[in-house]
């Protein structure tokens, strides 16, 4: 099967991962080497929730190898072993995937430090928990993206431009109409 890979990915050098102390297997499947291989990879993988390709490692052999600073068929062997080990998969749309990338989320991290897991299937399984009662911050996102409150509402905005139309629509009670109001409305250009 092919991987598809988006050219020129922009790198991410920015936070932290927390360490899950289930990874320590990989040390005694492929050594240290295959473990930070492994915590590499998840730092290539795109970070931004709001994508369909979270979780995903947009970035070629030859990329990866560059920033690793080794050669593309050591990047290609450590791949090949993630997975084998289970921790990386390839998707029906062509992309490699971490596994399980929720987990690295900091708020799904605290909540899966509480419980003792002995290997990868226990801590899988408190995984799918945890994500069945946290509500989707995907959907809050698209939500909340429709209006933007002004964020004082006495100073001007674009569509005001300083002038107080707060009597433009309101009838004069003694007069039956407004005259400022008309000459207002006369002196905003359109």
């Amino acid at each position: 099967m092919r991987i598809n890979r988006r050219k020129k990915a922009k790198p991410n050098f920015r936070g932290f991962l927390p360490f899950h102390r289930t990874d320590k297997e990989l040390i005694s499947h492929g050594g240290p080497a295959l473990l930070g291989a492994y915590y590499a990879f998840v730092s290539e993988a795109d970070w931004d929730p709001r994508r369909e390709t979270v979780g995903c490692i947009l970035k070629t052999d030859g990329e990866i190898a560059e920033s690793w600073d080794c050669n593309t068929s050591t990047v290609a062997r450590y791949r090949r072993k993630l997975i084998d080990h289970g921790r990386l998969e390839i998707e029906s749309s062509g992309y490699l995937r971490v596994k399980n990338f929720e987990r690295f989320d900091l708020s799904v991290a605290h909540k899966l430090a509480k419980y003792k897991s002995a290997n990868v299937q226990e801590e899988t399984a408190k995984l799918q928990e945890i994500l069945a009662e946290m509500p989707d911050k995907t959907a809050k996102l698209q939500e909340n993206r429709g209006y933007n409150w002004p964020k004082d509402f006495k100073s001007a905005s674009r569509g005001d431009m300083g002038i107080d139309l707060s009597g433009i629509y309101l009838e004069d009670e003694t007069s039956g109409q407004n005259d400022e109001t008309e000459d207002l409305l006369l002196d905003i250009p359109v």
